[in-house]
């Protein structure tokens, strides 16, 4: 061995396997690859650069990654299974990919880009503890982590581990419970507590506190209260970190544009940009800043220049708690100003705000975690949308009980009833309405109902235009009346990526699959994390398949999965690729073996007799049943 090229040294190490990767692979090779390499792209590969990780190696069912500290790994781990769990919530249950991860602080060995030593193996071994979608740490990793991370962890006891001496103390990070930083008592391994459901979303940190949504804009303080349903949020003046006072004007400037870019969102109320700069220049107390504005989050930052490199930090902190919820850092270079500003805004907006932002993913845990009998109008909202986003009918079939219960409890809640008929219309979407004109006709009257009320909430609104515009465009085909709606949803959350997604699907099947392909690429170009998600990878296999981009519709169907792949089988068949396209169908068989092209035609009521025939014509040539 050449000493030479050994490297020594004390590091934290990450070891990670995708549960049931046998399993995966026999069941679709293709599309598990191809999931698994967008989760790496788009989600885990990020959070781990920044975190300062570094990839040792891969393996077909895993990963070995070094951290420079134990709480940086152990926040990494969090967040990648937070985000991971945030992505999967669209695919079904035995597709759904999940990790386990074990997290050792010890000596390695570097040679050759690999590493060695007792370190690695008892990673490895701590890893084969966790439970899917779990964390396990050894103790000296706990004990670093404890203080420095707002996480709770339970002990799991001694345990003798395969090559490793003496018994390891081994503790489990409690996604599931509320971030507290202390141990919460012992877990038997078999004991895993459920996660809350529809928590987590891209690189989110364990220091969540509850978000009150009502109406969006900017507002006065004294509108806003912490015991509110407002949502409420506050830009302090970001800090001219570099001396020169002539930067003042790009720290203010960009205090300004944020604070006017994240009130676009409905679901945001922002406190006024002359009441939060009367905190300038000021050291601040988060708690007195959250009492004396009504504000449950508070964004607090500095600028630095060096020519013509710009460093900005930014922070999003829970005032109740004083927690870091979010924070990143950007290093930016040139000299057009304002580019500097839209890119940095951009950035900020995309990691708090929206469905994939760090404050609903807050609002999500937070009404979940909470006791029934103290459950607000917007905590059923939350725990309703939530529901539906798993794409399960058991959870969808809870989602119609939950807003039950809802208007139970607030009768004249225009908000619930939207999502009510949400859950109407999802049963209809995936074929598991007995009855689906009656979901229909529901959906429809809950949605024309709750939009005559003269005070409805900007969220409410939102909701139900965007409600409106998928009845009337994908089951009552009426092209005006479904682009009216859904031009009033997007005027309204014009920075909500979200939104624009789902409303393809309306354009794809009216026959406009361009108009569909232009609000999906804008989306995913705006939104990283929908990249790596199944339900927008499969509006864009409709829309591929719409636009006769058969090999696009092939690529985002595997990525999807699930009945995305009736589109793969269809775009194969249509290139004349019958040995694919016939793998394709038996693939989707496999899931649903009674489906036909009855039930097909059903769930993609195409309004262009053509389109549907192309569809129906091709899926026939893949081997898809006529009736079972």
């Amino acid at each position: 061995m050449d000493s030479s090229r050994i490297d020594r040294r004390l590091a934290a190490i990450v070891a990670a396997d995708v549960v049931g990767y046998s399993r995966l692979i026999e069941r679709d090779e293709t599309g598990t690859l191809e999931r698994l390499k967008a989760l790496r792209k788009l989600l885990i590969e990020p959070i781990i650069s920044g975190h300062h990780g570094h990839i040792v190696k891969l393996m077909g069912d895993g990963a070995l990654v070094e951290f420079p500290s134990a709480s940086a790994a152990v926040e990494a781990a969090v967040r990648i299974q937070r985000a991971v769990e945030e992505n999967q919530r669209g695919q079904p249950g035995e597709d759904r990919l999940s990790f386990r991860i074990g997290v050792n602080l010890g000596d390695v060995v570097h040679e050759d880009g690999d590493i060695f030593g007792d370190g690695v193996i008892l990673a490895a071994r701590l890893e084969k503890l966790a439970e899917p979608g779990g964390i396990c740490v050894a103790r000296n990793v706990y004990e670093q982590a404890r203080n420095r991370l707002p996480l709770a962890f339970a002990s799991m006891g001694r345990h003798r581990l395969k090559n490793i001496t003496e018994p390891v103390h081994v503790w489990r990070v409690c996604l599931e419970a509320p971030a507290s930083g202390r141990r919460i008592g012992t877990a038997r391994l078999s004991g895993r507590v459920l996660a809350a459901a529809g928590l987590l979303t891209l690189a989110l940190v364990a220091a969540f506190g509850v978000w009150w949504l009502d109406s969006g804009g900017m507002t006065r303080p004294a509108e806003m209260a912490q015991s509110s349903s407002h949502p409420s949020l506050v830009v302090l003046p970001l800090e001219n970190m570099s001396g020169d006072t002539s930067l003042d004007y790009f720290s203010d400037g960009l205090t300004e544009d944020l604070t006017t870019h994240l009130a676009a969102f409905p679901e945001l109320s922002v406190v006024a940009r002359s009441a939060a700069f009367t905190y300038k220049g000021k050291a601040v107390d988060m708690k007195q800043v959250g009492r004396e504005l009504g504000a449950r989050y508070a964004i607090e930052g500095s600028v630095r220049r060096d020519g013509e490199r710009v460093r900005i930090t930014a922070q999003l902190i829970d005032t109740a708690s004083g927690f870091h919820v979010w924070g990143e850092r950007f290093d930016e270079e040139g000299t057009d100003v304002f580019a500097l500003q839209d890119q940095v805004v951009e950035k900020v907006a995309a990691a708090i705000a929206g469905e994939h932002g760090r404050i609903r993913a807050a609002g999500y845990r937070q009404a979940w975690e909470m006791p029934d009998a103290e459950l607000a109008e917007y905590d059923y909202f939350l725990r309703v949308h939530s529901l539906i986003y798993r794409f399960t009918r058991k959870d969808m079939e809870e989602a119609g009980r939950v807003a039950r219960e809802g208007l139970g409890h607030f009768p004249d809640s225009a908000l619930i009833r939207i999502k009510l008929g949400w859950v109407h219309l999802q049963f209809v979407r995936f074929g598991w309405s007995d009855d689906p004109q009656h979901d229909l006709a529901e959906a429809y009257r809950l949605g024309e109902a709750a939009m005559r009320s003269t005070k409805l909430p900007a969220l409410a609104r939102l909701h139900g235009h965007w409600l409106m515009a998928m009845v009337l465009g994908r089951y009552r085909q009426d092209l005006e009346q479904m682009e009216a709606e859904a031009d009033r949803a997007m005027q309204m959350a014009p920075r909500d990526s979200e939104v624009r997604a789902v409303l393809s699907e309306p354009y794809a099947f009216l026959g406009l699959p361009e108009k569909a392909l232009a609000l999906l690429q804008r989306a995913l170009k705006e939104d990283a994390a929908m990249n790596a998600m199944a339900w927008p990878q499969s509006f864009l296999a409709v829309a591929c398949f719409g636009a006769r981009k058969y090999e696009a519709a092939i690529e985002a169907a595997n990525r999807a999965g699930g009945e995305a792949t009736l589109f793969a089988a269809a775009s194969h068949a249509a290139l004349g690729q019958l040995h694919e396209a016939r793998a394709a169908a038996s693939a989707v068989l496999a899931r649903d073996p009674a489906l036909t092209l009855a039930d097909v035609r059903q769930r993609y009521p195409f309004r262009n007799p053509a389109d549907l025939d192309r569809l129906l014509g091709n899926l026939q040539k893949a081997g898809l049943p006529d009736r079972t």
